[in-house]
């Protein structure tokens, strides 16, 4: 009895060594086919999540359609609504000037507004949002404008300001400001970025203001974000600018590269699967063979 279980893991041994080859030749075609697919996927989604990266930089911020001359009640319904995901809200306060030329908007946007939906479409950003009255936050471009080209936060700046209600005389005309962050953009570099203190100064009311709107769809495109809004701010004097969003676009940039990457995914599955058949195909053959040997030499299972 020990010398027969001898003889059959002899055997054993003998028929691994013999079909080794091919099963190395197996495991390395698994794991290159992986590699190359894993690749592959990883290529494809990074390239749609830089794509959508430079349409949020483009656009200037990350929401889908923009709202100006909103009201409570347009804010009230776009909040009730469950194609809304986010709202934002920027207020208008007033103009930097340079003999009589305009070379930035002075807005008040809150904190979160700026964090999620502002700030992911700057280039490049150093410092914190404006919180004090004569605190401001200004284009890299902007300071160029006034001569600034090496930038330090702290440093107090001098500009004309003007705000919007042309009854407001208090604070405005040359005003010394104190720079709390400068950024890089693609899209508007003439807006300056005020803090929540100088729109309680402005005497403005919340509403009427700009609103950003996302919604919860990622791939909505322009005409179904404008019937949306159009349903929801209905008998409202509001001007509304949509856009596709950023996911979106990235989808479309990328689509004729999709055809290519399909391609390329179909032929690393059908080389993957050729070379498999064919390896277990030979080892098939190979064991029909050794087996049909051990049977004539008197080998039984």
């Amino acid at each position: 009895m020990r010398k027969r279980v001898e003889n059959d893991n002899f055997i054993d041994l003998a028929y691994k060594k013999k079909t080794a080859l091919y099963r190395r030749f197996l495991k390395g075609i698994i794991i290159i086919g992986v590699f190359l697919l894993t690749l592959l996927l990883r290529l494809s989604a990074s390239e749609i999540m830089n794509s959508a990266a430079r349409s949020v930089q483009e656009h200037g911020n990350t929401a889908e359609a923009q709202i100006e001359n909103a009201d409570a009640e347009v804010v009230s319904s776009l909040s009730r609504s469950l194609h809304i995901k986010k709202i934002g809200r920027i207020h208008d306060l007033g103009k930097l000037t340079d003999k009589e030329q305009v070379y930035a908007s002075c807005v008040y946007c809150d904190t979160d507004t700026f964090q999620t939906m502002i700030r992911p479409s700057f280039t490049s950003f150093s410092g914190t949002y404006p919180e004090n009255v004569n605190d401001i936050m200004l284009s890299t471009e902007a300071l160029k404008y006034l001569g600034i080209h090496h930038p330090k936060i702290g440093m107090t700046i001098s500009a004309d300001f003007y705000w919007n209600d042309l009854f407001h005389t208090q604070n405005t005309g040359k005003r010394t400001f104190t720079l709390t962050g400068y950024y890089d953009s693609l899209s508007d570099s003439s807006t300056a970025y005020m803090s929540g203190n100088a729109k309680m100064q402005s005497r403005f009311h919340d509403y009427p203001c700009t609103l950003l709107v996302s919604f919860t769809n990622p791939v909505i495109t322009k005409a179904e974000s404008q019937d949306i809004l159009s349903r929801l701010a209905a008998d409202k004097q509001v001007q509304i600018t949509s856009e596709d969003s950023a996911l979106y676009t990235s989808l479309v940039h990328f689509s004729g590269n999709i055809v290519l990457a399909a391609f390329s995914f179909l032929i690393i599955c059908c080389v993957m699967i050729f070379f498999i058949s064919r390896i277990i195909l030979a080892t098939y053959k190979e064991s029909v063979r050794f087996w049909g040997l051990m049977k004539v030499l008197g080998v039984t299972n």
